[in-house]
């Protein structure tokens, strides 16, 4: 998607308040007249028939997903389409691995597009750069696809390994075991992969870490020290005894 860019907070209101709706007239009913009247509205730079192309449809929570935000996201898009002219519209088919939802672990975000995206509409600029806005269908009418924000279910969960105070030179593997609505995902773990990986979920079911190096972490004037930690929402349930040795270390939820 482009970059989103900033608006004025008396842009954002005259949005808010004063936009036709986007179904004060009848929406494209086929993906040429979507491209057609897209292409239409933005080399006449129509702002407002930009932005009645955009679905901006979608629920609401107590986060940060409403009507007000999503609205203001597709007028940034509209905002910085219109900032050069427009050479060319066309209809194209989608990317190998497009993926209609995207999951951001760290903070815990979901994006969606709220219609079935079937392709995308590129536009080519007067720059060269070309924008690639995912179409679809809502209903019997097509869109350009909005976006909705979603949290993910659950609580934040991770496992930390810590070592000192030379922590490249250990080795370790291991696995965890999370459960989300039921259903348990198993996250395996080394120095090499996943060592800081975040997952959203209920809770954390257990978690297993052998250390695999023989090297000793003690330096001059320092003890070596290795161990883990099972967090669940930010809280430390867990911490293992320091590990000095090959064996695997085991945390069980009771």
């Amino acid at each position: 998607m482009n970059r989103l860019v900033c608006v004025t907070y008396s842009f954002f209101f005259i949005l808010v308040w004063g936009l036709t709706s986007v179904f004060a007239k009848g929406a494209p009913t086929s993906a040429e007249q979507l491209r057609s009247d897209f292409e239409s509205a933005l080399k006449a730079k129509n702002t407002n028939a930009v932005i009645s192309l955009f679905n901006s449809e979608g629920g609401t929570n107590d986060w940060r997903e409403s009507a007000g935000m999503r609205q203001m996201m597709i007028t940034s898009q509209t905002y910085d389409l219109l900032k050069t002219d427009v050479t060319d519209v066309k209809l194209a088919s989608l990317s190998v691995g497009f993926q209609p939802a995207r999951t951001n672990e760290a903070n815990g975000i979901c994006q969606k597009y709220n219609v079935n995206v079937v392709g995308m509409i590129d536009v080519k600029l007067q720059s060269d750069r070309v924008v690639e806005l995912p179409y679809g269908k809502r209903g019997d009418a097509f869109y350009i696809a909005g976006i909705t924000l979603e949290r993910i279910p659950g609580i934040l969960l991770s496992v930390n390994v810590s070592a000192g105070p030379d922590p490249d030179s250990l080795t370790f593997t291991g696995s965890w075991v999370y459960v989300t609505d039921g259903k348990e995902i198993k996250v395996d773990i080394s120095d090499k992969i996943n060592r800081f990986k975040m997952c959203w979920g209920d809770y954390i079911k257990s978690c297993t870490i052998q250390r695999t190096s023989t090297n000793s972490l003690d330096k001059p004037g320092f003890t070596g020290w290795f161990f883990f930690d099972v967090l669940e929402g930010g809280t430390n349930i867990f911490e293992s005894p320091q590990m000095t040795n090959e064996e695997p270390v085991v945390y069980e939820r009771k």
